[in-house]
């Protein structure tokens, strides 16, 4: 599901909900993309559990250590790539909201494959699923409006 919040939005003006993924483990899907806004998206997995406290005092649960990979390829040419245990994400939000330093800039008129993995040891995983969210007129990497083509 895509929703935009309008030209006001600080951050994360656009907002795309790939759905919730498979709780047992390991796993691998790909979402094709077509027609982004020319912003800069960033990757996020949230994950429905009841032990951010746990976290904010640096104890992880088991599921934690699941390493994860998210890849994001553009007409087979790989944008970027980038795999870390979720003890390694960056929790924000003061939920169970995982992002690594991943971001790419996307244009409406290309079409994009993202791929997650998730292998684990654990036999389940709790419910979470895959958001992307970018634009507004505080990027996130860049703290100001950017688009892709804006630079040479």
């Amino acid at each position: 599901m895509f929703e935009d919040a309008g030209e006001r939005a600080g951050i994360y003006r656009f907002s795309v909900d790939l759905g919730s993924l498979p709780t047992s483990k390991p796993y691998s899907r790909t979402f094709h993309l077509s027609g982004l806004p020319r912003a800069n998206f960033v990757p996020y997995l949230i994950v429905e559990d009841a032990s951010i406290q746990n976290r904010v005092d640096h104890v992880y649960s088991d599921w934690e250590s699941s390493a994860c990979t998210i890849a994001v390829h553009c007409g087979g040419d790989l944008v970027v790539e980038q795999q870390a245990p979720l003890t390694d994400w960056i929790v924000c939000s003061g939920r169970m909201l995982y992002h690594l330093d991943l971001n790419f800039d996307a244009s409406l008129e290309a079409r994009y494959d993202l791929t997650i993995s998730l292998d684990s040891s654990v036999t389940e995983f709790p419910t979470h699923k895959l958001v992307l969210l970018g634009g507004g007129w505080q990027d996130y990497a860049t703290n100001h409006l950017h688009f892709p083509d804006d630079y040479p």
